[in-house]
């Protein structure tokens, strides 16, 4: 029987010598009354990681989040979830896989970067949206 789902989160690709961080979601999917003890392996080009031992309730997701510089060739990471529960021992319950490619530094693009946020007010019985945060990499005009 399955007690864990995982699932992955990692770039498709990253520039050698960048920092690669990776999301490791577990789930417990025993039965409704089952909590499971878990504890996220990953094995990232021969090297092995440990995350810290926890308790998950059923039906909740636990995250663990591990960070490795890229090197100059594609990695395959793998993710391994080790559980235990009262029933059955230690054992290698679900695993999920991914390739983190080589990539070239993306260089900065011309664009609008805008952070918006509707403000839920009404002024004088219109609406407002408010620009928060407004970059520009390239002068724009703003019509009214």
């Amino acid at each position: 029987m399955d007690y864990s789902q995982i699932s992955l989160v990692a770039p498709g690709s990253a520039p050698a010598g960048s920092t690669v961080t990776l999301e490791v979601k577990v789930e417990n999917i025993a039965s409704p009354e089952h909590t499971i003890y878990a504890i996220p392996v990953m094995r990232i080009d021969g090297i092995v990681l440990e995350g810290s031992y926890e308790a998950i309730a059923p039906g909740q997701i636990r995250s663990w989040y591990f960070q490795f510089t890229m090197p100059s060739n594609s990695v395959t990471v793998k993710a391994e979830s080790w559980c235990e529960s009262a029933f059955v021992a230690w054992h290698l319950d679900a695993t999920a896989q991914k390739t983190v490619a080589l990539g070239e530094a993306v260089p900065p693009t011309e664009g609008i970067g805008l952070g918006l946020a509707l403000v839920g007010a009404a002024v004088i019985g219109i609406g407002a949206l408010a620009l928060v945060g407004m970059t520009m990499t390239k002068p724009i005009k703003v019509r009214k």
